[in-house]
């Protein structure tokens, strides 16, 4: 677990988040939900959502719930259409990783340690961490991959 911690703090997260701090795609802080739920399969309906848990960052943060699960990905294309994908394009699954991995966490911070919640964080965790850095842990683009992470089916490549 050492070894994940240090390798996704020292290279997976510089990698997949430095690209949004340096020009010509500097990231402008927006106003997030935060708690944007799975969305009904209408995708003209409007979302479920729960009390709010607003802050301000990346705007694609909001969608790591609904390219999760996979049904809300159609939902991520409509929103791309008015917003598009941040660059490097080819890391969106990755950063969707990533945000999932910290959603994981906080989600597992207020639940006892012996209930579903936290057996579900202990599992989930480290599969994530080893996800991300597997495909970008190397410090190298794609970490050998094609440069895309598919995000997909909970932290498979």
């Amino acid at each position: 677990m050492k070894y994940l911690c240090q390798k996704l703090f020292g290279t997976v997260i510089p990698r997949l988040l430095r690209p949004l701090e340096t020009a010509p795609s500097v990231l402008k802080p927006v106003l997030l939900h935060g708690n944007i739920t799975s969305p009904p399969l209408d995708p003209k309906a409007p979302m479920t959502d729960s009390p709010p848990a607003s802050f301000y960052g990346h705007n694609e943060f909001d969608l790591r719930n609904l390219w999760r699960g996979g049904e809300g990905r159609g939902l991520c294309e409509i929103y791309h259409r008015s917003v598009p994908i941040s660059e490097p394009r080819g890391d969106f699954g990755g950063r969707m990783g990533l945000y999932e991995l910290l959603e994981v966490v906080r989600g597992g911070c207020g639940v006892r340690r012996d209930g579903a919640g936290g057996r579900r964080a202990r599992e989930e965790v480290p599969r994530g961490m080893r996800g991300l850095v597997g495909w970008y842990g190397s410090g190298e683009w794609g970490g050998g991959g094609s440069g895309e992470w598919g995000g997909g089916g909970r932290w498979e490549k």
